[in-house]
């Protein structure tokens, strides 16, 4: 394990910012250390797996070309890069940053960590390849438009505590192409100017995804969280997660509707800062939608903690059938199976539409009372995937709703009697082969 030394003004070469122990007090001087990450990088004896890179807070340095930290990219565990103290060097100290002038990218390359920096880069933060990189309490800043506060390629980038900023009209998107998987915990998306674009783009059309989960986005003024960029596409599988996220108030989630069965976006629990989030729930893919809705609920479902009750807007598309039906898990709200052999699990919803057991129906997964560990059994409609069994009517349900008063209702039981199980929570599967219907799903489960 070696440390290397990095500050602004520093004149090392070769080895000389190398030290094969960890220095304390204050900072090395002149030659004791080098002027920039990427000449540390250029060292006679590069940093290897489990080195370390120790950048001052007072550094500050602008590269005038394309630059890369070039790490190993072989198996291993990475090396460190991170800002300490300038006075006592062997402590962390967020602030030390490193920028490129107008239309030169920095390039992360390699296994990863980075810890405290803060960059302002003249076009692109890149990360590509196929090694992971870790950005914690970092920011990104661009001001131009077309550029990027990260644009990754075919890399896994977890980015924790760290902040965006975009600072031009249209700019600062992040781009993610190729199959790159990003992963965003705790990080604030800011903007200086009106942001009048999308903030992530899925560009490349191989698989792909990004995660954010407790982020704020309040500081934007976008219509849509997601671009049309790769989901118009029908090529190549790409998922967004959000989780616990605040954003600012959007024309919608997405800009288009996905081209893709396998494109997926998953929103919970995220809404503007002024709105609730405790029952926000969205699931889009290329067959349909499912969304809360406050105005529209049974009469007879459970209120959330905050008093509101709510039912899962489900709308399907014109190409909706059996080949593409559109599935979603239904929130098992108070699904809680014992493991009596007489839990009869009850779903209920509403639509305008009349509708037969071969427009919607529902599956239950759960372990049986053996194997717990383990969800084997699997109950549905009795050949309710064979395209060639005659339809059959649903059961009708006499029950209020909130909002509507004439339209079809209907319920969906399936007894575990026949396939006892575990004491558990199960997985509901809902299933639509109606094209462009509109279904009012309860996320209160009937349980007898």
């Amino acid at each position: 394990m070696a440390y290397f030394y990095v500050k602004s003004g520093l004149t090392g070469t070769g080895d000389q910012g190398r030290y094969a122990s960890q220095q304390t007090g204050a900072f090395p001087t002149t030659t004791g250390g080098y002027d920039n990450i990427v000449a540390a990088f250029g060292a006679t004896t590069p940093p290897a797996h489990g080195d370390f890179i120790c950048v001052s807070d007072s550094h500050s340095h602008s590269y005038s070309a394309n630059s890369t930290y070039t790490a190993p990219d072989n198996a291993g565990v990475g090396v460190t890069i991170m800002s300490v103290s300038d006075t006592n060097c062997d402590t962390y100290s967020r602030g030390a940053a490193e920028s490129s002038s107008d239309g030169f990218d920095i390039s992360l390359d390699g296994y990863l960590k980075i810890l405290g920096l803060d960059f302002a880069v003249g076009d692109d933060l890149i990360c590509s390849g196929q090694q992971d990189v870790i950005l914690y309490d970092c920011t990104s800043t661009i001001s131009a438009i077309g550029d990027r506060t990260l644009n990754v390629s075919d890399a896994p980038v977890r980015c924790i505590n760290c902040t965006f900023n975009f600072n031009a009209v249209n700019a600062g998107a992040i781009n993610l192409g190729g199959s790159g998987d990003l992963s965003f915990i705790n990080c604030t998306f800011a903007t200086d100017s009106s942001y009048a674009s999308e903030v992530i783009q899925m560009s490349g059309f191989e698989g792909s995804r990004a995660s954010f989960v407790g982020c704020d986005f309040s500081g934007l003024s976008s219509s849509y969280l997601i671009s049309s960029t790769g989901l118009a596409s029908t090529n190549y599988p790409k998922l967004y997660t959000l989780k616990n996220c605040k954003i600012p108030s959007l024309t919608d989630w997405i800009s288009t509707a996905p081209a893709n069965l396998g494109h997926e976006i998953i929103v919970t629990g995220t809404s503007s800062t002024s709105g609730p989030q405790e029952y926000q729930y969205c699931y889009i893919n290329g067959s349909g939608r499912a969304e809360d809705d406050t105005a529209i609920y049974r009469t007879g479902s459970t209120a959330f903690p905050g008093g509101q009750k709510i039912s899962l807007k489900v709308t399907t598309v014109t190409d909706t059938s059996e080949v593409r039906p559109f599935v979603f898990d239904l929130p098992t709200r108070y699904a809680d199976l014992s493991s009596a052999s007489t839990d009869t699990v009850t779903v209920y919803f509403l639509s305008a539409d009349s509708l037969d057991d071969s427009d919607i129906f529902c599956s239950i997964t759960y372990p049986d009372g053996t194997n717990e560990h383990t969800p084997n059994n699997f109950l549905s409609v009795t050949d309710a995937f064979d395209p060639f069994r005659s339809a059959g009517s649903l059961t009708t349900n006499t029950e209020s709703w909130n909002g509507y008063t004439s339209q079809n209702r209907y319920e969906i039981s399936l007894d575990t009697s026949v396939d006892a199980g575990a004491e558990c929570v199960p997985i509901i599967r809902v299933y639509v082969t109606k094209a462009s219907a509109t279904i009012y799903m309860c996320p209160t489960i009937g349980l007898s």
